[in-house]
């Protein structure tokens, strides 16, 4: 996606009635550098953008072309779709749907944890071992990731309780039950996991 942060720019600089000699002067950088700007020649210096925002009292994401209430509608309704998914068993087309709405919204830690749990459900309905390692350790890696960059507690604690599960699910006990020992003392405690993984190995 190409930014127009030049030509939204220059509607802003033209509705604030601000010349480009004196919008530069505010900037401390030359009118000629915000010509290439609103020309589509060149891009404002990261370090800059929110100066330039403040400027005209807007912000980031609405200089930069974000739109952030359309933002959450269409995540809302890739979550709708998602649980639709899940309450009929549909696995593979959750996966896809996860996995098309991952390359738009990269960094979306709710996004992850659906597509490692739909991993998971596909895991758990696969006869195959080695495809079901295959989707285990997919899923295992995506809350690997969660953990180290994820700050959201609620997110952090269901990655962990699925982590733990993983773990086990591909045979590596030792790492399920420290896993399982770092989860919280109350809803979806560690002992309750720990007698799970416990009661998993008995059936087995």
């Amino acid at each position: 996606m190409v930014i127009k942060i030049g030509a939204k720019i220059k509607v802003l600089r033209k509705s604030a009635n601000v010349t480009q000699e004196k919008f530069a002067d505010y900037l401390g950088i030359t009118p000629q550098a915000i010509s290439r700007w609103e020309s589509e020649n060149a891009y404002p210096d990261i370090e800059i953008i929110p100066s330039i925002a403040n400027f005209f009292n807007v912000t980031t994401d609405e200089l930069l072309g974000v739109d952030i209430q359309k933002k959450q509608e269409k995540l809302n309704e890739i979550y709708n779709l998602l649980k639709e998914k899940s309450s009929k068993g549909l696995m593979d087309d959750g996966i896809t749907i996860c996995r098309n709405a991952i390359n738009e919204f990269p960094n979306d830690y709710k996004l992850l944890r659906e597509l490692s749990a739909f991993l998971s459900g596909k895991s758990g309905m696969t006869e195959n071992t080695e495809e079901r390692q295959k989707y285990d350790k997919e899923a295992i890696a995506i809350n690997e990731r969660i953990l180290e960059d994820c700050t959201d507690d609620e997110i952090r604690s269901s990655a962990l309780l699925s982590l733990a599960y993983g773990y086990d699910n591909i045979g590596e006990k030792e790492k399920s039950e420290e896993t399982a020992m770092k989860m919280p003392s109350f809803y979806c405690t560690r002992e309750t996991v720990l007698a799970n993984i416990y009661m998993i190995a008995i059936k087995r």
